[in-house]
């Protein structure tokens, strides 16, 4: 196995990269401009696909990264080329940058890497539905989503009689997220329900930001960030919460932190975008909020929690959806 791809030699080797070397070309800078570095892997993995002995499978991990290597397809046609989509590559640019003409460049290279693949690999119905929509004929498509963590039976009980309602939220501390739109949402819950507290796992650039927007709101005492967390201790921390919300203003593939909340008997709240719309379903395991908008989530949150058996209803239907994703793992 090889991986292809830019090298940066003043960045540490990621874990699990030392036993699979990297091919490409090193990186001499340590600043350089974040729209050319598509181009240039895309350079590097069109020049390998040409010059180094054919593959058995080459496997992309969205379609963006398969744009070099089905170039080269068009002169050298022997490798298998597998292409993963995990999201939507110009979600970011369409619903958080407001660039559509970007948007659309990326939706025709999608569509390129999409079309020129033996196989695509989808996470889900919403990424099924983007190679389709690419022209991918359903015998070339299988849809495999990515495993949990964990299984059911590592799970604690869910009830935590006596002690705070716990709300979750677990993703990158990055502004797609949206964690500031949650933020800002639990202050007017916290203002009706003062017995809540809200944990948000994970780490990212926005964190600063985010501790300063609590510290503003006056809510500290109620906010707690948990920093990265492994996978084998996210059971420990969704087991005993009463809500998993993720609120993304991206298009999202399946949020597999949506699917282990749903395991861990959590009712889901997340925007109407996406593929979280294929794990949230209203009225039946959560409530989807439009993005962006903390008045419509701190609404859906408050009405959840003013009816407990309500929430217990639909956590206990986001544990059964959430089940068909363990593929034997109980």
């Amino acid at each position: 196995m090889e991986r292809w791809g830019l090298r940066y030699p003043f960045r540490g080797t990621p874990p699990g990269g030392e036993s699979v070397p990297l091919r490409g070309l090193a990186l001499p800078f340590r600043v350089f401009p974040r729209v050319l570095l598509p181009m240039l892997v895309w350079m590097i993995q069109f020049v390998l696909a040409l010059r180094r002995p054919p593959a058995g499978i080459m496997l992309a991990y969205s379609p963006l990264m398969a744009a070099g290597v089905a170039a080269a397809r068009f002169f050298r046609p022997s490798s298998v080329l597998v292409v993963r989509v995990i999201e939507s590559v110009s979600s970011r640019a369409r619903h958080l940058y407001r660039r559509p003409v970007e948007a659309r460049v990326l939706r025709a290279i999608e569509r390129f890497g999409l079309r020129r693949a033996d196989l695509v690999i989808p996470v889900g119905p919403f990424t099924h539905e983007i190679a389709t929509a690419a022209g991918v004929r359903e015998g070339k498509i299988l849809e495999l989503p990515n495993p949990v963590s964990f299984r059911v039976a590592q799970l604690a009980s869910t009830a935590a009689p006596g002690g705070p309602i716990r709300l979750v939220s677990a993703g990158r501390l990055v502004p797609e997220k949206g964690i500031d739109v949650l933020i800002l949402a639990f202050a007017e819950v916290f203002d009706e329900i003062p017995d809540v507290v809200l944990e948000v796992a994970g780490d990212g650039p926005q964190r600063p930001a985010l501790e300063k927007l609590v510290e503003r709101l006056g809510i500290e005492a109620r906010v707690k960030f948990a920093g990265y967390l492994p996978p084998d201790s996210m059971p420990s921390f969704l087991a005993g919460a009463s809500l998993a919300v993720l609120p993304s203003r991206v298009e999202e593939g399946l949020p597999r932190v949506l699917v282990e909340a749903g395991l861990a008997g959590c009712a889901l709240v997340g925007t109407d975008l996406g593929g979280i719309k294929d794990i949230v379903e209203p009225d039946r395991t959560g409530v989807l909020v439009p993005p962006n908008n903390p008045g419509a989530l701190a609404e859906a949150l408050l009405r959840l929690l003013r009816d407990p058996g309500q929430l217990r209803r639909l956590g206990r239907e986001a544990q059964g959806r959430s089940r068909k994703y363990l593929h034997g793992r109980e």
